[in-house]
């Protein structure tokens, strides 16, 4: 399975999930910042999971208005694919889950 990074976009900033295997997370949620140096951050997130996995992971992420944009512009640019799950999808997953938490996390 490639790896997998799940991202909760917000206005100005996002939290990012990194997965190797389903439902198996890897470290903590990470928040970061819509800036120059938050998506280096992300970057080098990025480059550690595919290191460690060998597969270059891919993004998942729920349109959110406008913010999001900015996010997929870099990461495209920066040649990783971006999955975008439509927000009724996501929304049907959520309530699908067994547990009724709703974090920036779990959503990531």
């Amino acid at each position: 399975m490639k790896p997998v990074i799940g991202i909760d976009v917000a206005k100005g900033k996002s939290v990012v999930q990194c997965f190797l295997k389903r439902n198996r997370p890897v470290g903590r949620a990470e928040t970061i910042l819509h800036t120059p140096k938050g998506f280096e951050r992300l970057k080098s997130l990025l480059i550690e999971l595919e290191q460690q996995s060998g597969f270059k992971p891919q993004i998942i992420l729920e349109p959110t208005g406008h913010y999001h944009r900015v996010l997929v512009q870099y990461l495209q640019r920066e040649a990783f694919e971006v999955i975008l799950v439509n927000p009724l999808q996501a929304q049907r997953a959520r309530r699908t889950g067994l547990r009724k938490v709703k974090t920036d996390e779990s959503d990531a």
